[in-house]
């Protein structure tokens, strides 16, 4: 692939990336208790945010790891440090026991800051499988279903920290107008920039 062919894919890579979080928000604002798809627009954002990263720096793509982000973020995080944005290896133990063992009995939920860490750690591991809510085995993904009106934290600062290796002025102007064409009263600005860093 050639300079311009890269920067081709990088930007349309980023902007699926814009386009996931632009309607995982719209989803959030329309259905504010929560919405099925939710964590299958963030995962996705995810894994685009990490890929355009990647293809930013001309990292070799891992073979085998399509839906498995944990190498590929570890391989970014070596070459520019990411900070601690990334769900640790308890984050993602913590997901199985309480997402996926759920329905055996009654959970009991860790506190926000803890539950945001955990929440993302099931979206990066479950990608292709949030889409349909089974496994190629046909079990459910999650018996769990959180309902809550804020976006994940841990999410914003991870998708943030991806997309500050890659974005532009041209990214950062066409995801503030998609905002802003929904989004038209006063404060609606600020409160984008609060939210994406933009």
């Amino acid at each position: 692939m050639n300079d311009v062919e890269r920067e081709i894919v990088i930007k349309n890579v980023a902007e699926h990336a814009d386009d996931f979080v632009f309607l995982m928000i719209f989803e959030k604002s329309a259905d504010p208790e929560g919405s099925r798809v939710v964590g299958w627009l963030s995962g996705h954002a995810i894994e685009l945010s990490l890929k355009a990263a990647c293809l930013h720096y001309r990292l070799p793509k891992i073979a085998g790891s399509d839906h498995n982000l944990t190498p590929l973020f570890y391989k970014l995080d070596r070459i520019k440090q990411q900070g601690n944005v990334w769900p640790t290896n308890a984050h993602f133990a913590a997901y199985k026991r309480l997402f996926i063992r759920a329905g055996e009995a009654n959970a009991h939920l860790p506190p926000p800051a803890e539950l945001d860490w955990i929440e993302l750690g099931f979206w990066i591991s479950n990608i292709g499988n949030l889409k349909y809510g089974f496994d190629k085995d046909w079990k459910n993904v999650s018996t769990l279903e959180i309902r809550y009106s804020e976006v994940n934290s841990r999410f914003l600062s991870l998708f943030r920290q991806l997309r500050s290796n890659y974005a532009t002025p041209t990214l950062d102007a066409r995801l503030k107008q998609k905002f802003m064409r929904i989004y038209r009263t006063p404060g609606e600005e600020t409160k984008l920039n609060a939210l994406l860093g933009l």
